[in-house]
């Protein structure tokens, strides 16, 4: 299992985001996108999650020595941003159910709930979405993200509206997941950094 990034640009009305960005990552390997706000972090993570197209260079998923075709990697990727949004009139339970068929995943309602009880949703998880704070909806987007067992796992800014439990269950659950999944981080906080082998910062990808 990995990922492959090939010179990848990103212009938006022709002014350059970042350029010149290669990096390759195999199965337990994790990697940590920092940079000032505005400087491209997201912009990247969805390049790499094959959810934005670079402006220039390729982007990569090989599982079991094949590589992947862009309609097949949805079905791989795990993906976390505050900025996501639910259907706030359905439940938690209901919004994570509907995103496990649009990826034709069967859903396994054992494995639901322990992630709903690990991310203490449990109590919430037949409430509309429109009831949850911003804590219970960045938990839920963890729930999300891992409830079709990702191969690939994309964490952009994952802490930001998070106390500290949430937090904390966040890295218990990685520790366990690390070994067997693609990890890169987006984020500023070093708490978020210090949870990646390496290291890659936007600003170095800059126009001089």
């Amino acid at each position: 299992m990995r990922l492959d990034a090939i010179n990848i640009h990103k212009r938006y009305d022709r002014k350059p985001v970042f350029q010149g960005i290669s990096l390759s990552l195999t199965v337990s390997e994790s990697l940590a996108v920092t940079g000032s706000n505005g400087s491209g972090k997201s912009t990247l993570m969805k390049i790499l999650a094959g959810l934005s197209a670079p402006t220039l260079g390729s982007v990569t998923m090989t599982l079991f020595d094949k590589s992947l075709e862009k309609t097949e990697r949805f079905r791989y990727i795990g993906f976390v941003a505050p900025y996501l949004q639910f259907y706030e009139e359905l439940t938690g339970l209901e919004n994570i159910v509907f995103s496990l068929r649009a990826k034709n995943v069967t859903p396994e309602m054992s494995r639901l709930n322990q992630l709903f009880e690990h991310f203490a949703l449990h109590a919430a998880k037949e409430k509309p979405v429109k009831m949850y704070s911003s804590g219970m909806a960045q938990r839920l987007r963890f729930i999300q993200a891992l409830a079709a067992q990702p191969k690939f796992l994309f964490l952009d800014e994952p802490t930001v509206t998070l106390d500290q439990n949430g937090i904390a269950q966040l890295w218990s659950i990685l520790d366990e997941l690390r070994s067997n999944v693609v990890l890169i981080i987006a984020s500023n906080d070093a708490r978020d950094v210090g949870q990646c082998q390496r290291t890659l910062s936007i600003e170095d990808y800059k126009n001089s």
